[in-house]
């Protein structure tokens, strides 16, 4: 009897500790958002880019690009406060497309400051040239190397311009 009361009494005292073990454990909040905004731009005409003195500076003054996707990729372990060194984090990839020279996207985010990958797609794009009396294209290829956004927490509006390099 004696052992059945102390077997009783060990279950019980085994229950107690593993409810408050489950207690102790706490869901992470869901991440709140921040914004990131800002132009694109890539040298499309060369013929404008003169100084008021008449002499040529490439990119000078860059047109607006349209129509391109931007991809964001961040890792999910950089949205949680207390994050397990053992557990594989994936990479969360957000993408939007420029209009009219803008971008624009809301990405989670927490209190903690975070760093996002940035990859503007490329394009390809008859570029007018500098030539005095005449009007000359050539066909460019635009792109960008990966960009890292840092500072990012959460309820902050960052602005960040990107200009694309062309060869």
């Amino acid at each position: 009897m004696k052992k059945l009361i102390l077997g009783i009494a060990a279950l019980g005292l085994l229950a107690l500790v593993s409810c408050n073990k489950e207690s102790e454990q706490s869901t992470p909040d869901k991440p709140g958002s921040c914004t990131l905004t800002g132009n694109v731009w890539a040298a499309l005409n060369l013929s404008n880019d003169t100084t008021d003195a008449g002499e040529f500076i490439a990119g000078l003054k860059n047109e607006e690009v349209d129509g391109v996707n931007i991809t964001f990729i961040l890792n999910s372990g950089d949205l949680d406060h207390n994050p397990d060194p053992d557990f594989d984090y994936k990479d969360l990839s957000f993408t939007t497309t420029v209009e009219d020279g803008l971008y624009s996207i809301s990405l989670p985010a927490i209190t903690t400051p975070l760093s996002v990958k940035v990859l503007l797609d490329d394009f390809v794009e008859d570029q007018r040239q500098f030539v005095p009396g005449d009007v000359v294209f050539e066909t460019k290829t635009f792109s960008q190397g990966i960009i890292e956004v840092d500072g990012l927490s959460q309820g902050v509006t960052r602005v960040r311009d990107f200009t694309y390099e062309y060869e």
